[in-house]
């Protein structure tokens, strides 16, 4: 049997279609930023990358996978950006003198639903592996962009002269 040789864009654009389709992003979006998930994959010319104006948004890039004799396990992982937008900034004041930017609370409310949504084992028979997660941070100086990053990786045992095959 050969090598798993999961195709990059194909497996982008499958869990890209996910995404922008799921019932609870969807609702998360219109709910709390009164528009729609914007998605990208790949990567971006200077030109394209996403504004405030294009949130909410994610991006899904730098898919890398390792396949091959002698590997115990095949990795696949990527990293997904999320972006969110609003240009009336508000502090909320969760406590005397405790406040957080209401970005960063829905830059990493969407974070974590969507790390729910992809581990959703009605979706995908694969769970994630490892998920590193940074941010969330503002990009502008006028604190009206904040992105999150997850980095997300998947675990396959390796199937190289075997007759088990299995989705990731």
């Amino acid at each position: 049997m050969a090598l798993q040789n999961l195709d990059i864009s194909d497996s982008l654009l499958e869990l890209g279609r996910y995404l922008k389709h799921n019932k609870e992003i969807e609702d998360f979006c219109v709910t709390q930023c009164n528009k729609h998930l914007k998605v990208y994959i790949g990567d971006f010319l200077r030109k394209d990358i996403p504004t405030a104006e294009d949130t909410p948004y994610i991006v899904l890039t730098d898919f890398r996978k390792l396949e091959g004799q002698n590997v115990e396990f095949c990795t696949y992982s990527l990293d997904l950006y999320v972006g969110i937008g609003s240009n009336n900034i508000v502090t909320v004041e969760l406590e005397e003198n405790i406040t957080m930017p209401d970005l960063y609370d829905l830059t990493v409310k969407l974070m974590n639903l969507l790390q729910k949504v992809i581990n959703d084992k009605e979706y995908r028979n694969r769970p994630i592996s490892r998920i590193r997660t940074s941010g969330a941070y503002p990009i502008s100086s006028l604190g009206n962009h904040w992105v999150g990053k997850l980095e997300i990786e998947w675990r396959i045992y390796q199937t190289l002269g075997t007759q088990y095959t299995e989705e990731l």
